[in-house]
């Protein structure tokens, strides 16, 4: 087995960097041109073109749509509103659309952007020699690639594993004398993870949730399948399990990893089916609110790797707030324990986005983040090589959730075979980088250029700012302001034939405007200085 090695990576690291563009295969024939992905091997990969410095009457404009493009930049100018030559800039055979932007007008703080570091991401990633694995990371993490920002690393085994365990599988010890991370941490997990903080400049907040508590704690004595914890509230059973986090952060901490955040359960109302199909469980927001105010609260707050960790509730689907918020946050002890609310994307039709807000109205001081979303896990399973609509559904999803006070978004896998896996129940999906070990090769799919709409410029400690445009179900857009002072209006365009010439005007550039081309099925980054 192929293993990461730190040496080696940090030489190709090294390389000066030229820009590459994408090597473009069409994967369904001529047909379905739409159907294309980026192709990466050992010697070649694309990455994301440089912005520069940006000239201070001009903007840089990043385009990726269902016609091939991606991320293809270019530059546009601000002119006077009222001149021939902005006249001249317009598009005659597109329709005309207005935004306006208000720096003044400020909302919420963006945590980040980024994907799961699950066993299967690992396996996979294991599977390509060393140089194609560096390029597969810098694609991710390095200053030419998305630059995520975020990480969430599964507590033991999931789905996404090749069989159930945990990190203590001893019945009845309840001082976890046996606990001890398992081979697929060592593997599969902690080298990657420690690859991607260093690529960030330990720009990456990394965030752990458990599936399940060990099956001799449950009372379905499994992992996989409905059950809660035996026991009662802040019995032995919730005191041992809260210790059981403690020890995951001491023991990833002794590898040289250390987290930003937890969540208490993943999805944890899938825990009521005693069929379930993966590990799983049960706590709804009464039972969860008591093992955070009981058990897992206090044990962090006691603990030195735990007292400033960022704890989230629920870590499931949107239709569940703002009542799992309110019975959470409620309880003054809870509350204390708690910093913010973790959501799923999976049943989001169920839910308007008016949800999101009617949380953020009550509970001001708690962020939301998006912290899962994959495509193909309905009715066709896996990867669908190269769909642009699952980009679009990922777009559309990202700026809905930010334009409701969501302060990040968390893609599942980040990277998976050519079946979607491997899954140990088969629950297979799809990634944005799906890896084909027998050719070593692996590409790059549209959702992966959707993320990086929004990963590459609108980093942490950025803040959404006001906007109004010309909008609909299947135009839309959200605004940012950057620490560094630039401003970055993210656009998505699903018409599937309507071309947009957008009018952009900001309250700091009085009498300018900027006029974009929005093509259509496309996604558009558009980025400028602060005037």
């Amino acid at each position: 087995m192929k293993t990461l090695h730190l040496i080696t990576l940090s030489v190709l690291a090294s390389v000066a960097h030229c820009y590459s563009p994408c090597v473009k295969r069409n994967v369904r024939g001529d047909s379905q041109p739409d159907f294309m992905v980026c192709v990466c091997n050992a010697t070649y990969c694309d990455d994301f073109p440089p912005l520069g410095a940006l000239n201070a009457d001009s903007a840089a404009v990043y385009v990726s749509s269902s016609a091939g493009k991606r991320f293809e930049r270019s530059t546009v100018p601000w002119t006077n509103a009222k001149s021939r030559k902005t006249n001249k800039l317009r598009r005659k055979d597109a329709i005309a659309k207005q935004a306006h932007i208000t720096p003044s007008v400020q909302m919420q703080s963006i945590i980040g952007f980024g994907g799961a570091f699950t066993d299967s991401a690992g396996i996979n990633l294991a599977s390509l020699d060393n140089a194609t694995q560096e390029l597969l990371m810098q694609s991710y993490y390095g200053p030419n690639g998305l630059q995520y920002s975020l990480g969430r690393v599964p507590m033991a085994s999931c789905d996404f594993s090749t069989h159930e365990y945990s990190y203590d599988d001893y019945s009845g010890d309840f001082a976890l004398q046996n606990f001890s991370l398992t081979m697929e941490d060592y593997q599969y997990k902690i080298p990657y993870i420690k690859r991607a903080v260093e690529l960030t400049g330990g720009d990456m907040k990394l965030f752990a949730s458990p599936w399940s508590a060990p099956g001799w704690m449950k009372t379905n004595g499994h992992m996989k399948g409905g059950g809660k914890l035996k026991g009662f509230p802040g019995g032995v059973y919730d005191k041992t399990w809260a210790q059981y986090f403690v020890r995951f952060l001491e023991e990833y901490n002794k590898n040289g990893v250390n987290f930003w955040g937890l969540t208490a359960q993943n999805e944890p109302t899938t825990g009521a089916d005693i069929n379930y199909g993966w590990q799983t469980m049960f706590f709804d927001a009464e039972s969860e609110r008591d093992f955070i105010k009981n058990s897992l609260g206090p044990a962090l707050h006691n603990s030195t790797l735990g007292k400033n960790i960022a704890l989230m509730t629920m870590d499931d689907q949107r239709f569940m707030l703002p009542g799992w918020a309110d019975v959470v946050f409620d309880d003054d002890l809870a509350n204390s324990y708690t910093a913010g609310i973790a959501i799923h994307w999976y049943e989001d039709w169920l839910a308007p986005s008016s949800f999101l807000a009617d949380t953020h109205k009550s509970w001001p001081d708690k962020f939301m983040l998006a912290t899962e979303a994959c495509s193909g896990y309905m009715i066709v399973h896996g990867p669908s090589l190269g769909a642009w609509t699952r980009a679009d559904d990922y777009a559309h999803d990202i700026i809905v959730d930010l334009n409701n006070w969501v302060a990040g978004w968390t893609d599942w896998n980040i990277a998976l075979d050519m079946k979607g896996g491997p899954n140990w129940v088969n629950n297979v999906v799809d990634a944005p980088i799906i890896i084909d070990s027998s050719k070593g090769e692996f590409y790059k799919e549209p959702m992966f250029y959707a993320m990086g709409h929004f990963s590459k410029f609108i980093r942490p400690n950025s803040v959404r700012i006001g906007l109004t445009m010309d909008s609909d179900s299947f135009l839309e857009g959200v605004a940012f302001s950057t620490p560094t002072s630039q401003r970055v209006y993210v656009i998505r365009n699903a018409h599937a034939s309507d071309t947009y010439d957008f009018a952009i005007e900001a309250a700091d550039r009085p009498g300018q405007v900027l006029h974009v081309s929005i093509e259509p099925s496309s996604i558009t980054t558009i980025v400028w200085d602060k005037a």
